[in-house]
């Protein structure tokens, strides 16, 4: 059965992460999806998709390392009113999207 992604124990109201750009997204509404290794994943935009179909071992590092580091230092897992699923200095902080989404 494929799954949806998204981080144990930081899933708000049944959303997914986009695992690009950080922000959490309804998998109803995604504008993007990709399978890979028999997973499904949502994406904000077209531009995340291709960045993550790109090299997608990258971007599952990085949620790795950052699903370890919130569990390390019990960390929220967002900020409140930030509107992205991710802290700041991991990497894919503001302005370095790339432009894949628009979200910079």
């Amino acid at each position: 059965m494929k799954g949806h992604h998204g981080v144990p124990g930081a899933n708000p109201e049944g959303k997914v992460l986009d695992v690009v750009c950080g922000m959490w997204i309804d998998p109803q509404t995604a504008p993007a999806h990709y399978e890979y290794k028999g997973r499904v994943y949502y994406f904000c935009a077209p531009g995340c998709m291709h960045l993550f179909r790109e090299d997608p071992e990258t971007y599952l590092a990085k949620v790795a390392k950052d699903v370890r580091d919130a569990s390390d230092t019990n960390a929220p897992s967002h900020e409140p009113g930030h509107g992205h699923g991710h802290k700041h200095g991991h990497g894919h902080g503001h302005g370095s999207h790339g432009g894949c989404c628009g979200h910079a």
